[in-house]
């Protein structure tokens, strides 16, 4: 699969609750990390906060972490935690396609996995 078709399939619905297998063991160890810089940043009260608002949400695109705080920093952190380099992020369609699989993997399991 090209990088492009992963792109776009990474907002697709999934019919069941089967692990999906785009989510390598990277892209978990990524989205279990930014899951504790969530809970870090946001303390539990936070996180449910933004569950919720997502439970509501429509757009699949939406992640209401970032009424919370700058959920994207939280990514980051996560990356430098894991010392994946990023400096490049925009630039870089595979690190394009890592961030957005394991923060989708993490608002799907409700920032708990």
């Amino acid at each position: 699969m090209s990088t492009r078709e992963r792109i776009d399939r990474q907002f697709e619905e999934f019919e069941d609750d089967s692990p999906d297998p785009r989510f390598t063991p990277q892209v978990q160890k990524l989205a279990a990390e930014f899951c504790l810089e969530l809970r870090r940043t946001l303390g539990d009260d936070g996180v449910a906060r933004a569950v919720a608002a997502n439970r509501l949400e429509t757009h699949p695109g939406v992640c209401h972490s970032h009424d919370e705080c700058d959920a994207n920093m939280a990514m980051d952190a996560a990356m430098t935690t894991l010392g994946i380099e990023h400096e490049n992020l925009a630039q870089d369609e595979e690190l394009c396609v890592l961030w957005n699989a394991a923060w989708n993997l993490a608002k799907k399991n409700h920032f708990d996995v």
